[in-house]
């Protein structure tokens, strides 16, 4: 049974960890909007010991990021903890982290990325429902998405039937390289959700960053799939042929025999996508044996902006109405 924690109510407190990429390498200015944003809404912030660490651009080594991760979930003033950035190596974590702990304090736990293989180490080893949704930074933007802080603001308060609506405008920018200067967004129309396979379907959501995933394959840290939403988005470091590497690898696996439906967010125009490779042949083509509806395009990933995902939730899949709906909220 999923253990769900509570919801963030005005006068909480946020801890801040850094178990991927260290906060060192944010620029303060991004950092100081993102705490005027939580405190806006009265809500505190706390750093944790090491996040502005730097071990091989990692906030700490891997004893220093487990402490923090720790010190976070058994701290009675931090009711969420989000991790500040994504990167690489949360997975060098796993071994290390006391699950028992973890489950005798539930917390809201969020970001996205390379925290995928926490996501599904925590959800999978405890029961936690955890939030694949925006870094500390994301909040950071000072042309931020209403959309993004819209669904993250209602899936942490509680909020009930929510149904992740398609955003008008997407951005694949990189907001945060000038910081003396910074610019609006460069925003383009959503082009939409396309569906790859028609059909409705009713499952726990699972899922995450699919390289991240992938390497999780054969590890004990790997959800079941069984009458799973699988979501998976990737990021801009990975091109069209990686993915397609991934996605086969995953296929090849048997993880998507099992599935009820799939739901796929935005590839980032880096990938490399064309007329030549699209996204919903390769989608069309890993999922061939999948019996429920799979969808490509959602809001959420590496390009803004983006919605909360809660792991281990209920969610409905409509594509043939193009609709995403949590069938519970993911707080007490």
């Amino acid at each position: 049974m999923n253990i769900k924690p509570r919801k963030l109510e005005s006068g909480d407190s946020i801890g801040v960890i850094a178990p991927s990429r260290s906060l060192k390498q944010i620029h303060q200015k991004w950092i100081d909007i993102a705490i005027r944003h939580f405190e806006a809404k009265n809500l505190n912030v706390i750093f944790s010991d090491h996040c502005r660490e730097d071990w091989h651009g990692n906030g700490g080594t891997i004893e220093q990021r487990v402490s923090d991760m720790m010190d976070m979930f058994t701290d009675d003033r931090v009711k969420a903890i989000l991790a500040a950035v994504g990167g690489f190596n949360s997975n060098q974590l796993l071994q290390h982290l006391d699950y028992k702990k973890i489950q005798r304090n539930p917390k809201i736990f969020c970001g996205y990325s390379d925290i995928t293989a926490l996501h599904n180490a925590i959800h999978t080893k405890t029961g936690l429902v955890t939030f694949y949704g925006p870094h500390f930074c994301t909040f950071g933007d000072p042309f931020q998405f209403d959309y993004t802080v819209q669904y993250f603001d209602e899936i942490m308060s509680g909020k009930k039937d929510i149904s992740i609506e398609e955003s008008p405008e997407y951005s694949a920018d990189n907001w945060y390289e000038n910081p003396t200067n910074p610019a609006p967004r460069n925003k383009k129309p959503n082009p939409g959700t396309q569906v790859i396979r028609p059909g409705e379907a009713e499952g726990e959501l699972v899922g995450g960053n699919i390289s991240t995933l992938t390497s999780l394959l054969g590890t004990e840290y790997l959800p079941s799939f069984k009458d799973k939403i699988l979501f998976l988005e990737e990021g801009d470091d990975s091109d069209c042929r990686s993915i397609d590497r991934y996605l086969t690898q995953l296929q090849l696996s048997g993880a998507f025999n099992e599935l009820k439906g799939m739901m796929v967010g935005r590839f980032h125009p880096n990938s490399g996508f064309n007329d030549n490779q699209k996204p919903e042949e390769l989608l069309n083509r890993v999922t061939k044996d999948l019996k429920g509806p799979v969808i490509y395009g959602a809001d959420f990933g590496h390009t803004d902006p983006i919605a909360t995902i809660p792991i281990g939730v209920p969610c409905l899949v409509d594509a043939n109405r193009k609709k995403i709906q949590y069938l519970e909220s993911g707080v007490l």
